[in-house]
């Protein structure tokens, strides 16, 4: 009876601390809602509020009253569930993550989520989240468990070896209640406690820093809690292997000779160092194993690794240490597959080799062999042709059908006998791609096509990849294979050129292509082009892109020097280059001739015998600009090759003031006479200086010095007429003295520069200086504008006492005001006179104000009219220096809105009163009166692009055309109107289409209606036209009269008239009553010609369907 009394009571003890409970959790950390042990049912995820990307959560907040470990499941719901959960202490502002799980129950549960002997200490918040991340939790209702076991009285930690190196490791465990500290040590693996002892200590912490461990050795760590009379079971590790002595690319081995090979048995030691290896364009990262380093050689460098069974990656890089850049990576995904880059390598650049583990994780590396090789890059023998893009710079039009051909030229080299043509690469523009090509050959007629020696027609291409777009068009990468070689025969004793004509087919019809060309660079001879198609070929000034490639037999014996070129000329010295011929044994002998001298029988100007493999020789003791020519000669020991020649021009000596140091002192008002300087063969000095005129850079720079006179202003010119100069495009700025003129970057920007303010040659060039320093040392700087050069004069004189203010604008324009702006004047001590008049006039001022020094700005406020012209002048008071010249600027104020378009308002262009009307306008106005009116425009201002050919119609570039009624299907008043009296002046080429200030139109139709439509084309926009619009009773005698306009009134000459009826007759009157002219057309339009009639008021007197009224004409 007592047995079953106690379990009833353990069973109702076990009831008070594991419950069930139906309770959903709160929408978001802030809201969590509390729980006890026991089982949770109903839970059911609703909203969103979850972290570390969860989406839609629950929240429970558990609070242990003592410590313990506590596990949570959703093991117990239903096939199908999936279920996330989340452990997290902290607050909700600062959530820290303790445990969490996904899918840990077993199957067939399996996505159900089960958190094990999570440990937790009394008093603490817990947070359980459940979400929704995976399919299955959302919008189910599921059930979950949570129990807890108090923590023991005393237990030992259970702990674990986080890291290890070759020396030493770190071992860590979470803290156990009730237990204030802990003793640990290491002894060897398989030692009793207290045995061998390595290391030990005593700490409160969950962790130990263990050191003095030997590498590659296995030890025992025990731990015992203090509360606790025996250890834990041991927990056994390893030490890691010592770092071999290439572990950090600092330490990287050098590979200095090739071949090289070497099998690193040690790598397993490497570490990790600072982390992965993650390089732009270098995948995604790699372990830091263990590193190599070589310095590129121009070779072709293949690095090939092989590893035991592990799986490596092989990273090479450029840069420095820390800061690589991506040359290659290789991943082949396999254990124990090996890795190789073949790469080319440039002459003195470092690269780095890395060999480490595929991952970005601290992976063991293990053992594995590596070779480098360096092999020479062999160059074609001299049969292959290629001509570089320059980024797509241009390209000229070759599709069938076109009225352009287009050609290039290639050389087989002096050593063929036969260069056998197998394949092309042509980059060609299209616009949809090419269905085919044809080719034809020619030989060569000094310098372009000659005779016609093959056609191949509709290749189709091999491929034809997109590599970019220009122009809009795409780039085609052309592959064009030949089923059949061709054969273009040498001489095997000079070089021979022939010609390929290239025309592409475009896959759509109407479209164009294009050969691309580069000025780059030129291969033998420019490309050619002939629009007629009447073998006229012409010069591009460009070199076409394309490869063309085959096989080449080589001449038997000694094989001549090719591609003998002369670079780095200056006025005594030149560098001759050449290819090496692989059978000069025993070198080259070299030969220099003043151009023209016999080899036979004339002295040489410079000889040597070169060593084989020197491919370069340079001449010393040249005299300047003098041409030369040089031969090379392989000589192959028991014979010679044939030798090659080429002519090259040594460079003028540069003149004495080339560099600044050996600047010219020029004195101040001193005349220059004739050309008697120059900057034929200048240079441009390291660090040199550039005004901020100059165009390109400094180019054929030459010095002066002056020193500055006592009022500090200049004149600076090389702007001399002297009837000999050649240097006609000057561009000269004006410098502080340098710190040291032997290092021109201790120069300041320049004061001053102009490039283009000539008078008598006009692309010469003058500045104007004040405010120096009298009696200090200034440099002026010659230069040329796009590489000009040549003789030529220049002089410093004394500038005005008060020179003229500089760069005077007037911005910020209203109706009634504007403001003025000008550089300061640093000898306006007085300041500045502004004076602003009516256009065209010089008294009463509108405003006339003083501005102290110092001041560069000035706004008017509201004091002029709208629409109205102003003359601006502004003077500069020197005190004592006087007054300067005045500059002077001219500005129209804007003009007001133009009214609506309405009786009594204003009809006014797209661009209103103060813009440009639009290209390519098309735009029809309606202009409709009140009941019982008909509308009447008169034009104000007339700005209409006129045309002094036929334009676009009758004489105009852009018109009006007028219609007498509602729509364009009305009467036509006037066809076409243009003019330009408001603006340049200009007329239209047909007089009948002028329109003129003061022009009327009006309505007699019935409506009263006027339709316009103003058509421009896509070039210039004028300023427009407005016109008033009127609008007055329709009488009835109008409909009678109907339809009758004339214009241009006022007329120079030509007056046209139109009626909607026949006009009867037409007589013209002076204002003494005398007629001076009359016509009876009995049409709808006549032409009066009043050119013969002296200026002034004329009468016309119109009679059309028996009414009769009077006009009155004025003829200008």
């Amino acid at each position: 009876m007592r047995k079953f009394t106690l379990l009833f009571s353990a069973i109702l003890c076990l009831a008070g601390l594991w419950q069930g409970h139906a309770q959903n959790g709160g929408v978001d950390c802030d809201n969590a809602v509390t729980v006890t042990p026991g089982s949770i049912t109903g839970a059911l995820i609703t909203d969103t509020g979850g972290t570390n990307n969860t989406g839609d959560a629950i929240w429970y907040l558990y609070s242990p009253a003592e410590s313990g470990t506590i596990t949570i499941s959703s093991c117990g719901n239903a096939t199908g569930m999936d279920t996330r959960l989340f452990l997290l202490s902290g607050t909700c502002d600062a959530l820290v993550n303790e445990d969490n799980d996904d899918d840990g129950c077993d199957a067939p549960v399996g996505l159900n989520s089960l958190l094990e002997d999570a440990s937790v200490v009394a008093g603490t918040n817990y947070y359980i989240q459940w979400t929704d991340r995976w399919a299955g939790s959302e919008d189910t209702a599921f059930d979950w468990t949570l129990d807890f076991v108090p923590a023991p009285d005393c237990a030992n930690p259970d702990p674990s070896v986080d890291s290890t190196t070759d020396v030493s490791a770190e071992v860590s465990w979470d803290l156990v209640p009730n237990v204030d500290n802990y003793d640990w040590e290491v002894v060897p693996s398989g030692n009793d406690q207290g045995d061998g002892v390595v290391d030990s200590g005593n700490t409160t912490e969950g962790m130990a820093s263990i050191t003095g461990l030997a590498p590659e050795v296995e030890y025992d760590f025990l731990i015992k809690s203090d509360c606790e009379t025996e250890y834990a079971a041991p927990v056994t590790f390893t030490t890691n292997a010592t770092p071999p002595a290439n572990d950090a690319c600092v330490d990287a081995t050098e590979v200095t000779a090739f071949p090289y090979t070497f099998t690193q048995e040690d790598a397993a030691g490497a570490t990790n160092n600072d982390g992965a290896i993650i390089v732009t364009d270098c995948g995604s990262g790699m372990n830091d194993g263990v590193w190599y380093t070589l310095t590129g050689d121009g070779n072709e460098i293949t690095v090939t690794v092989t590893p035991d069974a592990w799986d490596c990656e092989l990273g090479i890089y450029s840069g420095d240490c820390g800061t690589f850049v991506c040359v290659d990576n290789a991943d082949s995904g396999l254990s124990g597959g090996a890795e190789e880059i073949t790469f080319t390598s440039e002459v003195g650049t470092s690269y780095y080799i890395n060999v480490g583990h595929w991952s970005t994780f601290d992976n063991v590396e293990d053992a594995f062999d590596i070779s480098i090789t360096s092999e020479e890059i062999v160059e074609p023998s001299g049969c292959d042709q290629t001509q570089v893009s320059n980024a797509f710079e241009n390209g000229l039009f070759n599709e069938a059908g076109g009225a352009q051909m287009v050609a290039d030229d290639f050389i087989v080299s002096i050593n063929t006998i036969n260069f056998s043509v197998s394949s092309l690469n042509l980059n060609i523009f299209t616009q949809g791609g090419m269905d085919s090509v044809d080719l034809v050959f020619y030989d060569d007629n000094n310098g372009i096509p000659g005779a016609e020696l093959e056609t191949v027609s509709g290749i189709v291409p091999t491929s034809q990849e997109v590599i970019g777009q220009m122009f809009g068009f795409d780039i085609h990468e052309t592959i064009i294979d030949f089923d059949t070689p061709i054969d273009f025969p040498g001489t095997g004793m000079e070089e021979v050129t022939y010609w390929m004509q290239v025309t592409v087919t475009p896959t759509v019809a109407g479209t164009q292509t294009a050969w691309e060309s580069t000025t780059a660079s030129i291969i033998g001879n420019q490309g050619v082009f002939d629009n007629d198609a009447v073998d006229v070929w012409t010069p591009t000034g460009e070199d076409f892109v394309f490869s063309i490639i085959g096989d080449c037999e080589l001449v038997d014996g000694c094989l001549a020097v090719e591609n003998l070129t002369v670079t780095d000329i200056d006025d005594t010295s030149a560098t001759i280059s050449w290819d090496d011929s692989p059978t000069a044994t025993d070198g080259y002998i070299l030969e220099g001739y003043f151009a023209g001298d016999d080899p036979d029988t004339d002295p040489t100007q410079f000889d040597a015998t070169i060593a084989a493999g020197t491919l370069t020789y340079d001449a010393t003791g040249l005299n300047p600009d003098t041409a030369y020519d040089v031969y090379v000669t392989a000589d192959c020991g028991d014979e010679q090759g044939f030798t090659i020649m080429e002519t090259f021009m040594t460079a003028p000596t540069p003149p004495d003031n080339d560099d600044a140091c050996d600047a010219i002192a020029l004195t101040v008002d001193a005349e220059c006479t004739g050309a008697i300087y120059t900057s034929i063969a200048a240079t441009v000095e390291d660090s040199e200086p550039e005004g901020d005129c100059f165009f390109g850079g400094p180019q054929f720079t030459v010095w002066f010095t002056f020193e500055a006179p006592d009022n500090g202003s200049v004149v600076i010119t090389t702007d001399l007429d002297s009837g000999v100069a050649t240097h006609t495009d000057t561009e000269i700025a004006l410098y502080s003295a340098p710190t040291d003129c032997t290092d021109l970057s201790t120069f300041d920007p320049a004061l001053a520069c102009d490039q283009d303010s000539g008078d008598v040659i006009i692309f010469n060039s003058i500045i104007e200086a004040e405010g120096l320093t009298p009696g200090e040392t200034y440099y002026v700087q010659v230069s040329g504008w796009n590489g000009n050069n040549g003789t030529f004069c220049i002089e410093v004189q004394t500038g005005p006492d008060c020179p003229e203010v500089e760069n005077f604008a007037v911005a910020g324009i209203t109706e009634t005001a504007a403001d003025f702006s000008w550089d300061p004047l640093a000898n306006a001590d007085n300041g500045y006179q502004l004076t602003v008049f009516a256009a065209g006039t010089t008294t009463d001022p509108i405003v006339d104000e003083a501005i102290a020094a110092g001041t560069t700005t000035y706004s008017t406020g509201d004091v002029f009219l709208p629409g109205t012209p102003y003359d601006a002048y502004l003077v500069a008071d020197c005190d004592a220096g006087g007054l300067s010249e005045a500059v002077t600027l001219s500005f129209t104020t804007l003009f007001p809105d133009a009214l609506p378009e309405e009786c009594d308002g204003q009809f006014v262009d797209s661009g209103n009163t103060n813009g440009n009307y639009s290209a390519n306008e098309v735009t029809t106005t309606v202009l409709t009166p009140d009941d019982g009116t008909s509308v009447s425009i008169t034009f104000t201002y007339v700005d209409i692009e006129s045309a002094t050919g036929a334009g676009t119609q009758d004489g105009c570039w852009d018109y009006l055309t007028i219609y007498d009624g509602s729509d364009t299907s009305a009467p036509v008043i006037a066809e076409t109107l243009c003019g330009e009296e408001s603006g340049d002046g200009g007329v239209p080429s047909v007089p009948t289409s002028l329109l003129s200030v003061g022009d009327s139109f009006e309505a007699t139709n019935p409506d009263g209606t006027l339709t316009i439509v103003f058509t421009s084309d896509g070039t210039v926009q004028e300023t427009g036209w407005l016109a008033d619009i009127t609008c007055a009773p329709l009488a009835i005698e109008d409909f009678t009269f109907a339809n009758f306009n004339y214009h241009p009134n006022p007329t120079t000459g030509i007056l046209n008239v139109n009626a909607k009826s026949a006009i009867e007759s037409i007589e013209l009157y002076n204002i003494l009553g005398q007629q001076v002219l009359q016509l009876r057309p009995d049409a709808l339009d006549a032409v009066l010609d009043l050119t013969d009639l002296s200026s002034g008021t004329y009468m016309m007197k119109s009679t059309v369907n028996g009414n009769s009224y009077t006009h009155k004409v004025i003829k200008d």
